[in-house]
């Protein structure tokens, strides 16, 4: 009996999956990202050219899966919201330090296997707003897409 929970624990250990780490430098040796592998999903830091941390991310397959952690400010985030077809939707949300909301929106990613192509592929739909420091709203955008591009189709102030 102790033979089999000692093969079992060393099959248990032998079965977890390694992360596997890749750097990848810019111009001037600097580095532009971080990409950490385990399993099907890849977290990805990109870098500014400062060497600041710009974004946090995680990738599976075509498409990014949980939440887009940016740091330019210290509440912005996408919570990527459902797939379909070969898109995939998020929710851009940035928020003032007392909890409110600063902006919101929708956007519509296009599938691909390169992560770079999808973050140039965003467009926005639908209603965009924007807040004021007390919550509220200060400005609401309407977006349609057409074909590739992204056009304003109602505004009020």
């Amino acid at each position: 009996m102790k033979k089999l929970g000692i093969i079992c624990l060393m099959a248990l250990l032998s079965c977890t999956e390694k992360e596997q780490t890749k750097k990848v430098f810019g111009p001037e040796n600097k580095l532009k990202y971080i990409y950490k592998t385990k399993g099907d999903i890849t977290t990805i830091y990109d870098y500014s050219k400062d060497g600041k941390l710009m974004m946090k991310l995680n990738f599976k397959q075509d498409q990014f899966i949980d939440t887009i952690y940016f740091y330019d400010f210290d509440n912005h985030y996408t919570v990527i919201d459902s797939s379909k077809g070969k898109y995939f939707y998020g929710t851009q949300i940035l928020t003032y330090d007392n909890g409110k909301y600063a902006y919101k929106g929708a956007y519509r990613y296009t599938k691909n296997v390169d992560p770079k192509k999808i973050a140039k592929s965003l467009l926005k739909f639908g209603q965009h707003n924007t807040y004021n420091i007390d919550g509220s709203l200060k400005d609401e955008l309407n977006f349609k897409i057409i074909g590739d591009s992204s056009f304003v189709v109602s505004q009020k102030n």
